[in-house]
């Protein structure tokens, strides 16, 4: 009988135990998936851009180099053999600095950003230039300023610059200007 009365205590001992850390287990796992999700959330959320505001890039494994737009101003200038008949042309102007990426960094018009026009039209580039502006490949620690000139073949007053991130291709955020 004493033998029974200790196995009695110990099962019921271990029944008590597991149903003690059955019950706390669900509330802290809910807490962490809560956490998870939230944290999900906050990744896949687009910033709010604001011209001057520098970001910082990625440059896949090879460092980090750091993007600023400057604004968006519009040209009359025309380029008589261009394909496309533009109502607006605009540039968009920005600097870039190398902090520590192992390759040089050019930055691109279709890897870190896109424009569309205010009715969401993706704009192609056009064929005129700022020479004052001319972005240049940057090597670690150096920087540069640029720019790129876009079409807007529609009656659109706005455009929006759609800033990715070059390692996975996801938006991070964009930046809304309206045109003078």
């Amino acid at each position: 009988m004493k033998i029974n009365k200790k196995i009695l205590s110990l099962v019921l001992s271990l029944v008590i135990g597991i149903y003690a850390v059955g019950c706390s287990s669900p509330s802290s796992s809910d807490d962490s998936s809560k956490k998870d999700a939230k944290t999900e959330q906050k990744k896949d959320e687009k910033k709010e851009y604001k011209f001057g505001d520098t970001i910082e890039m990625k440059d896949y494994d090879e460092g980090t180099y750091k993007l600023t737009f400057e604004g968006v101003r519009t040209t009359d200038e025309r380029n008589e053999f261009a394909e496309m008949e533009a109502k607006k042309v605009v540039f968009v102007d920005f600097n870039y600095e190398n902090v520590d990426c192992k390759e040089a960094v050019f930055v691109t018009e279709g890897i870190e950003y896109q424009v569309t026009d205010g009715d969401g039209n993706v704009l192609q580039t056009y064929p005129v230039s700022d020479y004052s502006r001319m972005q240049q490949e940057t090597t670690a620690g150096t920087k540069s300023k640029g720019t790129t000139a876009f079409a807007i073949t529609s009656d659109s007053n706005a455009v929006k610059i759609i800033v990715k991130d070059k390692v996975n291709d996801k938006v991070m955020g964009e930046i809304n200007a309206t045109l003078e």
